[in-house]
């Protein structure tokens, strides 16, 4: 994982690197914080899940 590839198509990349890259991805696709990796309020009310949000938030586990 840590130690760059040493030939073909992804040579010199490290794939810790990689797939870093992939799960920010992934976490904003899904609504999710980047650090944390908790739900937003944002995504939740766009889910239409304002009651979840609210028990979330009080339990301060919300991003």
């Amino acid at each position: 994982m840590k130690e760059p590839m040493p030939e073909g198509m992804g040579k010199g990349w490290k794939a810790e690197d990689y797939l870093e890259d992939l799960k920010d991805e992934y976490y904003e696709w899904h609504g999710w914080d980047r650090e944390t990796s908790l739900l937003t309020r944002e995504k939740l009310e766009e889910l239409d899940m304002l009651d979840v949000a609210e028990v979330l938030q009080a339990d301060n586990a919300l991003a």
